[in-house]
């Protein structure tokens, strides 16, 4: 079955109510008057959501094809540089997340798999955070792990 998603960001759609006169946690200057963006809900992408929540296959293998490199490159820029080689790893746990969470999913179907995306970044953060010190005389046995919070918890 041969779906396409030809969704694109909208333009940017200015509020249409002046705004209220500012408190003092509100922001001031070019970021108070500057307009909000509103993301469309692309129709398409909620009948492939749809259709995939239903068991179809190819509508889910149709929305990795148009957000695989929208997820992608969420990754590769929360990595930065220097674990640039994870993003495959991650994107691939983002789409598994998206299989197994499909039932959760909402209509924003690129802000659900960003936020699912974002899940998995973190994820990867707090395990490279957590360091384990490994005991060569006892066989690479785990002697003790060190907490992202740096406590460090022992074990024998």
């Amino acid at each position: 079955m041969g779906h396409t998603v030809q969704c694109t960001d909208p333009p940017t759609i200015p509020t249409p109510t002046p705004r209220p006169a500012r408190g003092p946690n509100q922001p001031t200057g070019a970021t108070a008057n500057a307009p909000r963006r509103h993301r469309e809900i692309c129709p398409e992408a909620v009948v492939l959501l749809r259709m995939a929540q239903a068991g179809d296959r190819d509508a889910f293998a149709e929305i990795y094809r148009a957000y695989a490199d929208t997820v992608r490159r969420y990754v590769a820029a929360r990595l930065g540089a220097h674990h640039r080689d994870a993003t495959p790893d991650l994107v691939q746990d983002t789409f598994c997340a998206a299989l197994v969470e499909l039932d959760r999913a909402h209509d924003d179907v690129r802000g659900w798999l960003v936020q699912l995306a974002a899940k998995m970044c973190t994820r990867y953060a707090r395990i490279l955070r957590t360091r384990m010190i490994i005991d060569d005389q006892e066989g690479f046995r785990f002697t003790s792990v060190r907490h992202a919070s740096g406590r460090l918890i022992t074990s024998t």
